[in-house]
Parts: C-alpha cells; structure tokens; sequence
C-alpha cells in the first residue's frame, strides 16, 4: 500500500468514526413527498410553485395544498364518455404522503393547506431539532415510528427529543408530544371569517395540545379533543375519552379539570380598555352540572370567583357559534374596576367551584372531516 492510499485510508477511517460518534439526526436535511394523487402542488420559499412528485425532496418553508375531491360525473358527463366510446376517468381522492425522515411519516387529506416549517435552534446542548406542520385547513395524519418509551435510563434524554420534535399548528392550539398514529384536522368557518372547529385525535398514539391559556395533557390512545372558536374565543370539548385540561390563571397556579362525559371548558378574551391588558374569563361546566368559572387579568394574581348556580342561570354567556364572542356577554366590556375589566362578573367570591344538582346539557357532536383510519403507508 503506497503512503498516499495509506492517508486516505486513515482519513477515511477518521471521518467514520467521528461520523459514528455524533448522535443521530432526527431529521433528513429536506422533507420528501413519497406519494401524491390529483392535483397536489408545492410552494417553494422562493415562491414558485410545481406540482408535487413522488420521491422528490424538498426543502423546508415550502407550502402544500392538496385540492378537493372532485364533484362527481353529471349524467351528462357521462352519456357524453359512453356516446365516445371512451372510458369514465377515474375518480380519485387526492391525498400525499411526504416523510422527514425513516421515523416520521405524514399523510394530507383532500382539501389541505399546510406549511412545513424548520423551527430547529441552537442550544447549549447541540442542535435542538423541531419540525412545525403549519395547517390551516385540512387533515394531517400522523406516523410516528421512533420509540417514546421511558426506561429512567440515559435513552430518556432521546425519548423527550422525539417527542419535542414535532408540532402540528392549527388555529385553535398546537398538537405535540406525538407518538404513532394521531389525526389533526381544521375546518375553518364558512360564516366567519377567523373561526375554525378543529378535532385531535389519537388512534394508536398519544399527544398534548396547548393553546392560549389551556393546555391538554396526555391525550391517550382512542382519544378526541374538539376545539373551536377564534382570537377572542375557545370551546373545548371530547368525544368518547378523557383528558386532564389545565386552565391558567393569571400568575396563580393552574386550574386542573378532568374532562369526561359532557365536561366542556370555554374561554373569553378581550383586551381591556385602560391599561392594555388582555382580560380572560373561564368557565367549565362539568357533567354533574357543577360549575368552575372564574376571570382574571393577564400576568396578574387574584382572581373573581364564580357566583351559585348553574351555567344557564350564571349569566348569558354566548354560544360557540355566535360571531364575536365573548366581548359584553362575557362582561369584559368594562366596569367598576377602572381598568375596562368587570371583576364583578363572576361575583367576589374566592370559591371557584359551584356545586349544582343539574346536569348541563352540551354538544359534543364530532366534526366529520369524511376521513378514516386508512393508514396506507
């Protein structure tokens, strides 16, 4: 062996082994679509446009929008094909399957628009890598492969870098700490404009969904969480599962509230008049008709406690559907206080739970977003 391949030889090894040494990416440097039906484009950072091909790689920052499904044939369409001799075309749902790497793995239903974000950064501990799927209308299916179990061992520090690793951002809150398979969808309102329904639901998986002062802890497998509202405005309620939501208040602790059965949780939000702070009123209205509800200011403590009775005799708090809520009926219009915040709404109690004999009634009908749980992969 001459010196000269004797150096490379020695190089080489080096680079492999320094390759060997550093840790693992999460991530491959660009996202790649493994496979798309109907129309599916990509909108480059730089603003082009292509249509989406399978086993292309792009990079991150890029938007894709999967088109509706097409209207079926009229009649006449179709005596039109049999008068030519000519075969119906085929109508197919669009769909696209993209993957950011072996472990992570994604499917976009008909009629959605995402962004794919690179939201990684630097810490002192090395690269903190983080991937956002920014959808704004739509259906994201999750499939996670990477192992999210905890041994109390060093592997933990992993574990909590997967599941750290991935966001989903929809306009109600943010799914993370995902594992296997989950589904995210928004239905954004045709009515008013900024008002979104959005449903989180886990099959095999498990996730958290934290939005303006709440946040959903440990969603486990079979589980569903339907949001829906706006800037002003979030209604929280289940389907057939349980969750443990946690409310903020103010700078006390939180409020944590078991939800099951008819346990729904709605929030109002308005910047005060004098002073600029933004004013939050809570209520959850639990399934043996017991209330919790309560206001606050942002970043301050103390807190208006709930007055007796139940949701319907409390005050007339607006439904989840109207337009604006929760400006005057959710007595955040101003009042005695002089900071444009109505402390008195809930009463001056410290109590923030009422204890009731009625049963409220609420809908927690399912958004159907004509998907299922085909996880063609």
């Amino acid at each position: 062996m001459s010196f000269r391949a004797f150096r490379g030889f020695v190089a080489a090894a080096l680079v492999s082994g320094a390759a060997a040494l550093a840790p693992a990416a999460l991530f491959e440097p660009l996202f790649v679509v493994e496979r798309a039906v109907g129309a599916v484009t990509v909108e480059k950072p730089d603003g082009t446009v292509v249509p989406a091909e399978a086993e292309h790689a792009y990079p991150y920052g890029s938007k894709i929008t999967v088109p509706d499904v097409p209207p079926p044939l009229t009649p006449e369409e179709i005596k039109s094909y049999e008068k030519q001799g000519l075969p119906l075309p085929p109508q197919e749902v669009p769909v696209v399957r993209i993957r950011f790497s072996s472990d992570f793995a994604f499917r976009l239903g008909a009629n959605t628009k995402v962004a794919i974000l690179d939201a990684s950064e630097q810490t002192d501990d090395g690269l903190k890598e983080v991937k956002i799927l920014d959808l704004a209308r739509g259906s994201v299916d999750t499939f996670i492969t990477a192992s999210v179990v905890k041994t109390g061992g060093a592997a933990d520090a992993k574990v909590e870098e997967v599941l750290s690793s991935i966001i989903v951002r929809t306009p109600c809150g943010d799914a993370s700490r995902m594992a296997a398979r989950n589904r995210i969808s928004v239905t954004p309102s045709e009515d008013t404009p900024g008002y979104s329904t959005c449903v989180f639901r886990t099959q095999s998986g498990m996730m958290d969904i934290t939005g303006p002062q709440f946040h959903i802890k440990d969603m486990k497998q079979n589980a569903e969480a339907i949001l829906d509202g706006n800037l002003e405005f979030t209604s929280i309620n289940i389907g057939n599962s349980e969750f443990t939501t946690e409310f903020e208040r103010g700078a006390d602790n939180t409020e944590k509230v078991r939800f099951s059965g008819r346990t729904t949780g709605k929030i109002w939000r308005q910047y005060c008049d004098v002073g600029g702070r933004k004013a939050m009123a809570v209520m959850v209205s639990r399934t043996d008709g017991s209330l919790i509800s309560y206001s606050y200011l942002e970043g301050q403590t103390g807190i208006a406690g709930t007055v007796a009775g139940t949701a319907a005799e409390t005050h007339a708090l607006p439904p989840a559907g109207d337009a604006q809520p929760g400006a005057e009926a959710a007595g955040l219009d101003g009042g005695a206080s002089g900071d444009g915040f109505d402390a008195d709404f809930f009463g001056t109690e410290t109590s923030t739970t009422t204890e009731t004999s009625t049963t409220t009634e609420t809908s927690t009908t399912t958004a159907d977003d004509g998907l299922d749980f085909d996880w063609d992969f």
